[in-house]
């Protein structure tokens, strides 16, 4: 057999499911000589010069005849002898029993690939299980009565859950195939092994949050739901255990992959003296509109939805006008308070699998680095913002919100707010006063440029503030090599509240990296 790729294959959008006749007659074979085929790489091409978007696929196949390469079509090399990924052996020494911290996508993934490697693994988690940390959000959004513990970011799947499920990775190696890998053997659709763009939903992320569980309980792992490890002991640069809900644990071995909002981890670990650093984020806006103009506007007034699903949109400013940019973009989406401490409020977006809600929305954030003013500056910069934006939405889980139109000129709206998703109401404010002038004028900049790209994203755009929580503003130094935490024996901090990665793919692949470093354990 030969083997070979495709690099750009344009198929029809009516034929998503049934690529190889355009594959036989892009190599000018007939189709039964295809020998076999997969998808590698499938994106959707919607460029504004394209007058029907197509999706593009990129794919390896085999046949029985050598075919001349091209610039589109390359032969592909013989795979070698290593072993699959999780029987790899490893190098990484580490004790049978490890404790986890955290059940956000690193959490989870360094569990369940150190479960499959033979370690005994405890699974700590601050917050309940899926099943009862949706109830708790229920009872937040009507009753406005904040579960510190249990929320829209803390709880079984971490902050993931409750934003969108997207699967979207600007690395793609050997841990982030694993990770995909994994969520189709859980049930999710084969297709998000190659989907550029693929999303789950928060619908059915709960199902394979579930299915998850059991495969760690399958394998002997325990899980200790409403489990706050307070403090790590650091005797002598080892950990030599850690305290959860006042009960001292002996652990010799902490895999901590505790999220980008746990604050009080971050003051804790500078206490017991694990090594950090300051890092730059960014804060601004979750901005919402019609989804109907986002769909005009990339596919055009009489596509085919339900061929190419909502349009999505990423945006970034140059400097010279504001440097903001999107993020965590949700179409056909709904606005999620993020709050996790009382007192203090955060905004963030999700979807659901069918992304059919009227609007989209997503973060527009412009860049904030506070590195030179000192350790926990960023940490208290967004602190200070999420609590004058509480007293802003009323001090009971209102927003502060704006029309983006008001929001660009510097004026108070003069007639009712646009229809929004919010759950907890909004309150007309102006935004200026929230944020100051310096992101202020980054942020209005910007978006006037954004409504040259997409006419109609000043005019019919709602500014809800603030989001804060796009990524940490801190770094657990850690060995690249090794993982373990600078200085720290037996620490191995993961994922986005480590300041290693960002998304669910790459903080799971994160938690895959360490579980393939140790050493195997079964035979």
């Amino acid at each position: 057999m030969f083997r070979y790729r495709i690099l750009q294959l344009q198929v029809p959008l009516k034929d998503k499911a049934r690529p190889l006749p355009h594959l036989a007659r892009a190599i000018g074979v007939p189709p039964r000589a295809v020998r076999s085929a997969r998808p590698v790489r499938l994106s959707l091409d919607n460029r504004r010069e394209r007058s029907v978007p197509r999706w593009v696929f990129q794919m390896e196949f085999e046949l029985d005849r050598p075919i001349p390469e091209s610039g589109n079509v390359v032969a592909v090399p013989e795979g070698d002898a290593r072993p699959p990924l999780l029987e790899s052996p490893g190098t990484l020494d580490l004790p049978e029993r490890i404790h986890v911290v955290g059940a956000g996508p690193a959490g989870l993934w360094a569990a369940w690939t150190l479960a499959r490697r033979g370690y005994r693994v405890t699974l700590h988690e601050r917050g309940k299980a899926v099943e009862e940390r949706y109830r708790d959000i229920r009872r937040f959004v009507k009753e406005r009565e904040l579960d510190p513990e249990s929320n829209a970011l803390f709880g079984e799947g971490g902050a993931g859950f409750y934003s969108d499920g997207k699967l979207t990775s600007r690395t793609r190696n050997e841990f982030t195939a694993q990770v995909l890998r994994d969520l189709a053997d859980l049930g999710a659709p084969e297709e998000v092994q190659w989907l550029a763009k693929a999303h789950l939903g928060t619908d059915r992320l709960q199902l394979y949050l579930k299915g998850l569980r059991s495969r760690l309980l399958a394998l002997g792992a325990e899980i200790r739901f409403g489990s706050r490890v307070e403090e790590i002991d650091v005797r002598a640069g080892h950990v030599r255990a850690i305290r959860a809900n006042g009960v001292e644990i002996p652990a010799e071995c902490v895999v901590l992959a505790a999220g980008h909002s746990a604050r009080d981890v971050y003051r804790m670990l500078d206490r017991v003296g694990v090594a950090l650093e300051p890092k730059g984020f960014a804060v601004g806006i979750r901005a919402e509109h019609p989804q109907s103009l986002i769909d005009r506007r990339h596919f055009g007034p009489g596509a085919d939805l339900s061929l190419t699903g909502p349009a999505e949109y990423v945006l970034k400013a140059p400097a010279s006008r504001g440097g903001a940019y999107s993020f965590c973009m949700c179409p056909g989406g709904v606005l999620v308070p993020c709050s996790t401490a009382r007192g203090q409020l955060a905004t963030n977006g999700m979807s659901y699998s069918g992304r059919s809600g009227k609007f989209a929305n997503a973060g527009i954030v412009v860049p904030v680095d506070l590195t030179a003013e000192g350790l926990f500056a960023g940490l208290e910069f967004q602190e200070e913002l999420e609590r004058r934006a509480f007293e802003m939405g009323g001090s009971d889980f209102g927003a502060p919100a704006q029309s983006v139109a008001a929001f660009v000129a510097g004026r108070a709206d003069r007639g009712p707010l646009p229809e929004s998703t919010w759950p907890t109401g909004l309150v007309p404010s102006r935004l200026s006063e929230l944020f100051g002038p310096r992101l202020t004028e980054a942020l209005a900049s910007s978006l006037v440029s954004f409504d040259r790209a997409i006419p109609g994203f000043v005019d019919r755009g709602l500014a809800v503030g603030p989001e804060t929580r796009t990524s940490s503003p801190l770094r657990v130094l850690r060995d690249p090599e090794t993982l373990r935490a600078a200085g720290t024996e037996g620490l191995y901090p993961l994922g986005e509240g480590a300041g290693y990665s960002g998304g669910i793919v790459s903080s799971a692949a994160d938690g895959v990296r360490l579980g393939v470093l140790a050493k195997r354990r079964i035979a």
